[in-house]
């Protein structure tokens, strides 16, 4: 499927495909059950997505919410999704090293595993309720990790000047 412009309402099937123009995004839908996309805006951000479990390569702008997607990147070629202000990450998953999630001011992850690659909270972004298996968490000035985080043997969170980092910390593996 190529998309120029905007489109409304797209469900993928598993195996699907999506290609952006200049082989700047090339998404495969992995799951066995259908992906959803609402909202192609004319600037290629997507309104809303969910269901999305992915191998490919480049970049996912996200103005809406995206709901219970797993991002893989493509051997060494980076997969990434981005919240944009006012968006919501909620049951996101990172299953490789070259998979990122970057939320931005005025955008919420909730519920995200990082199971390699790296979550980024930017200034007025927030993270709640989050796992940390491998890979790595980064917040930002200004940014905010909140809620029940687990962070397991091996993977790290670091929080810059000015961030707020208030959490419980569970199920800590040595």
């Amino acid at each position: 499927m190529y998309i120029y412009g905007s489109a409304a309402d797209i469900s993928m099937s598993s195996n699907g495909f999506i290609q952006g123009n200049a082989s700047s995004l090339s998404v495969r839908h992995l799951g066995s059950s259908a992906a959803f996309i609402s909202n192609i805006n004319s600037d290629g951000s997507i309104g809303n997505i969910s269901g999305l479990q992915t191998v490919g390569y480049g970049r996912l702008a996200i103005s809406g919410v995206a709901e219970d997607c797993i991002l893989r990147g493509n051997g060494d070629q980076r997969i990434s999704m981005t919240i944009l202000s006012g968006g919501l990450a909620k049951n996101t998953a990172l299953n490789n090293n070259v998979a990122d999630l970057f939320i931005l001011s005025g955008a919420v992850a909730s519920a995200t595993v990082v199971s390699g690659g790296s979550m980024f909270i930017s200034n007025g972004g927030m993270a709640v309720d989050t796992i940390v298996k491998t890979g790595t968490v980064q917040v930002s000035s200004g940014g905010t990790l909140c809620g029940s985080v687990q962070i397991h043997s091996g993977a790290v969170v670091s929080a810059y000047s000015g961030p707020s980092v208030d959490f419980t910390l569970t199920d800590r593996t040595a």
